[in-house]
């Protein structure tokens, strides 16, 4: 189902993909298939709908991979949002999910675009 519903994205647009993932039964709506629907909302850069969807996941404790948050991640990076940034960079950490190697460049980037030289170093 999660690569249909990228198929759909990528072939007939997000309007068509949402309908697709609201047809879908909750009971095979999983974590592969909400964490699709999120990176289509990445791709579109629709901050409020990824919003909305990372919310549902943790709310069905889905939100408990690395990946799930590196593409929030993106989305705040891409719309120079650090503040939410930081914000989601800390429950990373108070959830034990940790800094892979993707989360790590992110944050980097969006410290370096910031220009700010003191949190730059306290990364390092």
């Amino acid at each position: 189902m999660a690569t249909r519903l990228d198929l759909i994205h990528k072939v007939e647009g997000i309007e068509q993909a949402e309908n697709y993932f609201n047809n879908i039964p909750i009971q095979l709506g999983g974590h592969e298939v909400y964490s699709t629907l999120l990176n289509c909302y990445l791709n579109e850069k629709s901050l409020e709908k990824a919003e909305a969807t990372m919310q549902k996941m943790r709310d069905l404790g889905l939100a408990k991979y690395a990946l799930v948050y590196n593409t929030l991640l993106k989305l705040y990076y891409q719309n120079e949002n650090y503040e939410k940034l930081d914000s989601l960079m800390h429950e990373t950490e108070e959830k034990g999910i940790g800094c892979d190697k993707v989360i790590f460049s992110i944050r980097l980037s969006a410290y370096a675009a910031t220009s700010d030289v003191r949190i730059f170093e306290k990364v390092f």
